[in-house]
C-alpha cells in the first residue's frame, strides 16, 4: 500500500496488547507490585487519545535513526494490513505523561505523517504512584 493511500485511509485502533503493555510497565516501579490482573483491570479504563492532544510524554523517543530498524519496517507492515494496538500512556498525578507501551508504533505513524492515537490511563489511584519525572 502506497503512503497517500494509507493516509486516505483511517488507521484502525484496537485496545491495547495487555500482555505486551504488563510486561513493559515491569520498568515502573509503581507497577511492580501490582498483580497482572489488577495492572490490566486498571488500565482498561483507560481512555483514547489523540497524542498531538497531550503534553510531552516521557521515556518516547521519535527519531527512528535511535530506534531498531527492523521494529520499524514491522511496524509499518502492520499499520499497512491490520488493525494496530494503541500505545499505552501513563497520566501522573501532576499531569505529566509517560510511555508505557508502543514506542516503535508511535515513532512509525508519526514518520508516516499520522496522529497516532493512544490509549491514556490516570496512574493516580495505584498505591505508591509517583511522578514520571522520578524515572528520569
Amino acid at each position: 500500500m502506497r503512503l497517500k493511500e494509507l493516509i486516505k485511509r483511517d488507521v484502525v485502533y484496537k485496545e491495547p496488547n495487555w500482555d505486551k503493555g504488563w510486561e513493559e510497565a515491569q520498568r515502573y516501579e509503581e507497577f511492580r507490585n501490582m498483580k497482572k490482573e489488577d495492572w490490566v483491570d486498571h488500565f482498561k479504563s483507560g481512555v483514547q487519545n489523540k497524542l498531538s492532544s497531550l503534553g510531552p510524554i516521557a521515556h518516547l523517543h521519535t527519531d527512528l535513526s535511535i530506534l531498531d530498524p527492523k521494529k520499524i519496517a514491522k511496524q509499518r507492515a502492520r499499520i499497512e494490513r491490520e488493525e494496530v494496538p494503541a500505545p499505552i500512556i501513563g497520566e501522573w498525578p501532576d499531569g505529566e505523561y509517560g510511555l508505557i507501551d508502543g514506542n516503535h508504533r508511535i515513532a512509525t505513524l508519526l514518520d508516516m505523517g499520522l496522529d497516532p492515537t493512544v490509549w491514556v490511563v490516570k496512574v493516580d489511584s495505584l498505591p505508591q504512584a509517583h511522578p514520571v519525572a522520578a524515572h528520569a
